[in-house]
């Protein structure tokens, strides 16, 4: 047993670092639109959020505030983002989408979904569900062992 899960990691630990390194850089392709790649994660994130405080989006993305806002620096200067006061405590700062990042993140996520749709195709309906029902067993394992290690 032990030989075959060896075989099944090689086999798949390959098959999705090439599978992601082809993907990636086709939906990197995005930054003709003027994003990188953690830019966009961090406008998504923002998008879900509503109204984010800094703090917050720096631990989602798992990163230091003060990276969280040098990244916040440059999509404010491009215009994407805004920055605002937070009413309730004057220390923190509230971040929300402006028009022209709701606008980009919306072209980017169809660029992107273009790309998904392109790869995925290869599977059937029934092979689609099992793919997605793996790869979400995988991330809720995933996000059970990040839990475990804080």
């Amino acid at each position: 047993m032990m030989d075959d899960i060896q075989d099944y990691t090689n086999r798949i630990g390959m098959s999705m670092w090439r599978t992601h390194r082809k993907m990636s850089s086709e939906v990197m392709e995005h930054k003709q639109l003027g994003l990188t790649g953690p830019q966009f994660y961090l406008l998504n994130l923002i998008d879900e959020e509503g109204a984010a405080k800094v703090a917050r989006l720096a631990e989602r993305m798992d990163v230091k505030p003060s990276a969280a806002t040098v990244m916040l620096d440059r999509l404010e200067q491009s215009g994407f983002i805004e920055r605002q006061m937070d009413k309730q405590d004057r220390r923190a700062v509230i971040i929300t989408l402006t028009e022209n990042g709701r606008h980009i993140l919306d072209q980017t996520r169809q660029a992107s979904r273009e790309v998904f749709i392109r790869y995925l195709s290869v599977f059937t309906p029934q092979e689609l569900e099992t793919f997605a029902s793996l790869f979400e067993k995988l991330e809720q394992h995933t996000q059970a062992s990040q839990e475990e290690d804080k």
